[in-house]
């Protein structure tokens, strides 16, 4: 799952081990992670319905919001009903409601906010796409029941690690290896439009909230600036590939066929609540 856009979004892969990847349609009402509890991770949720009051209280939370992220969540507080073993996190105060949503993925936190916007409107999405081949705009309509979802099985399968094609110099000795875990809803919450649209602003970000490990200390690392600043472009790559390809969830896209020269490509969807929230489906 990649949070900023691009038209080059690689093909989800399936791992037995870790996790499977289902459609998006068959899976409503059951988070793709879940909240981890022991050795199990509790999957359910719940939605309440959108009605015009639940509108408003968004539209007056939004003045406060200060990152996308932030705007998602209040969608999320407004419209859920259940989330895991909460089962009336619709009516917690927005302290505890915060706190519910810290246990969540990233993935998880966008399938229930793509499940608002199907029960509120449909599953249909309009969008504007120009072909990467033969430069051609054109208007599509793409289906969020159509999306692939990595689903994990159990609690570990939120983590892996990353072997470098050139190791680094840290206080300890030489780094080979990294380990990390799936990011959580808040650094979402928390990433600003500036670190969402630079890229490297985005990698060192996702690094520092992902990275927990290496090969010298297994746990309780943190990534320090002159640490990452050694990566290779290689690296660099490969550590973002290896961190978003083991994020569950959502893939947020579209397969979409040029309606000109028939050339077939990935086009993300615009997940920011005014573009979301105001597509209908025709």
């Amino acid at each position: 799952m990649k949070l900023q856009d691009s038209q080059n979004i690689l093909p989800i892969e399936e791992n037995e081990e870790t996790q499977s990847v289902k459609i998006f349609k068959d899976l409503k009402d059951e988070l793709p992670t879940g909240i981890t509890e022991g050795e199990h991770l509790v999957k359910n949720f719940s939605l309440n319905e959108w009605n015009f009051g639940v509108e408003k209280r968004i539209s007056k939370a939004r003045q406060d919001c200060k990152t996308q992220g932030q705007y998602v969540s209040q969608v999320i507080k407004n419209c859920v009903k259940s989330i895991g073993k909460v089962e009336d996190f619709a009516s917690l105060e927005e302290k505890e409601q915060n706190f519910t949503l810290a246990k969540l993925q990233v993935g998880d936190v966008f399938h229930i906010y793509c499940w608002v916007r199907v029960d509120a409107i449909d599953e249909k999405v309009e969008f504007n796409a120009q072909c990467p081949s033969c430069n051609n705009a054109d208007d599509y309509i793409g289906n969020l029941f159509e999306m692939e979802v990595r689903t994990k099985q159990k609690p570990s399968d939120q983590n892996g690690e990353y072997k470098l094609i050139k190791p680094v110099k840290a206080k300890e000795g030489e780094i080979d290896t990294f380990y990390f875990h799936s990011p959580m809803w808040t650094f979402v919450e928390n990433l600003s439009q500036k670190e969402l649209l630079d890229p490297a602003l985005y990698k060192e970000k996702i690094f520092q909230q992902t990275i927990h490990g290496t090969n010298l200390r297994p746990e309780g690392y943190f990534l320090t600036p002159d640490v990452a600043d050694q990566f290779n472009k290689r690296d660099t790559d490969g550590l973002l590939d290896a961190i978003e390809q083991n994020i569950g969830g959502p893939l947020l896209q579209a397969k979409v066929d040029c309606k000109q020269c028939r050339y077939r490509f990935n086009m993300p969807f615009e997940w920011r609540y005014d573009n979301f929230f105001s597509s209908f489906s025709k």
